[in-house]
């Protein structure tokens, strides 16, 4: 089950990262926009996770929450408040709507919100994590994050097609390289 206390660490984390979105996750939070469902809610089939999000149920893998923590909370409060601003964005629109299409739309702003938030922070990390002189050297990954998070633009790798070079280097395990 998940607690009120997971919610708040949940919202803390995105704080760190993103202190606008945080700061209206954390009044949502306050006036129970975002909650726990009650005990008489959840019923004994019920085996997911889940908490509410504007009174509407935000399923989180159980599995994914007992093993990476807090951040399936943090994506799916990511991409529900995604769609709370592309409802808004909808509601000022003028015209007839198609609301199967709108819902579609709705759906993929709240995605795009997410992946746009893990980008950035990936971007801020990166950053922080390189010296000056290696901050040239990796800045062909940095600009390949950086047209990922564009909406209109076809995504290209940099480098010609036949000379491919290394975005990322790691290790897989201790002694394989990757």
């Amino acid at each position: 089950m998940i607690k009120k206390e997971n919610l708040k660490q949940a919202i803390d984390a995105i704080s760190d990262r993103d202190p606008e979105t945080g700061y209206s996750l954390n009044e949502m939070l306050g006036t129970g926009q975002i909650d726990i469902p009650l005990h008489s809610e959840e019923t004994s089939e019920e085996i997911g996770l889940h908490f509410l999000f504007d009174k509407e149920k935000v399923s989180i893998n159980k599995f994914l929450f007992f093993n990476e923590g807090t951040v399936p909370i943090e994506q799916g409060l990511l991409i529900k408040y995604g769609e709370m601003i592309g409802k808004q964005e909808l509601s000022n629109r003028e015209g007839p709507l198609d609301f199967f299409q709108a819902a579609k739309e709705i759906h993929a702003i709240g995605l795009r919100f997410m992946v746009t938030h893990e980008i950035d922070f990936a971007i801020a990390r990166l950053k922080k994590s390189l010296k000056k002189d290696e901050l040239e050297t990796q800045s062909k990954l940095i600009t390949l994050l950086e047209n990922i998070k564009r909406v209109d633009q076809t995504i290209e790798i940099p480098g010609e097609d036949n000379d491919r070079s290394v975005l990322y280097r790691g290790t897989v395990d201790i002694a394989t390289p990757a």
